[in-house]
């Protein structure tokens, strides 16, 4: 990850991970990838904790993650998520990191799927190294400088429980993104 940039991280959580001793066989999801959020290429490499499914940029520096853990865990880091003003300011566009996690959502919960973890599924949100960044909603950006900046380094939002992986997510994650938006002062989410 780029030093100074904020990154979304969103973590899927099987309460099976934490109460069974059963690991997955990393082997067989080697060669199967998980796409990282916005990724455009992507390797994989068996690590201590199980199988990364990585974008690494010109530097090889690690941009965007999918890190599928032995016990069927998935985290997942967007560093793309985030970008800049012409001052090097970080923004946050609130809306495009919801349609970024709305597209790419899907895919994480089917692979909970294939990798038959059971419900009760718990999905975080966080955003990690955002102090200081500003929301963009998409309107001209001097209007940028009026909303309020993160105060945290570290932004925990509270978790999401997936009692069914066939419904609609949708619906389950809109406090969570209802809990994005008020982080940076605005009463909900307009989407």
């Amino acid at each position: 990850m780029n030093e100074g940039s904020p990154v979304l991280v969103l973590h899927l959580l099987p309460l099976a991970a934490f109460t069974s001793q059963q690991e997955l066989d990393i082997s067989k999801y080697y060669r199967v990838p998980i796409w990282p959020i916005g990724a455009s290429s992507i390797r994989s490499q068996i690590n201590i904790d199980g199988v990364l499914h990585f974008e690494a940029n010109r530097k090889e520096i690690l941009s965007n993650y999918v890190q599928l853990y032995r016990n069927g865990s998935i985290e997942v880091a967007d560093e793309f998520a985030f970008t800049s003003d012409e001052h090097g300011n970080s923004l946050a566009p609130l809306k495009a990191i919801e349609e970024r996690i709305n597209k790419y959502l899907p895919k994480y919960l089917e692979c909970m799927k294939e990798i038959e973890a059971s419900p009760p599924i718990y999905l975080f949100l966080s955003i990690v190294g955002g102090r200081g960044c500003r929301a963009y909603t998409g309107s001209l950006l001097s209007d940028v400088m009026s909303f309020p900046q993160l105060k945290r380094d570290l932004l925990m939002l509270s978790e999401i429980v997936i009692d069914d992986l066939t419904l609609d997510f949708q619906a389950a994650i809109k406090p969570i993104y209802n809990r994005l938006w008020n982080a940076f002062g605005f009463p909900e989410s307009p989407f």
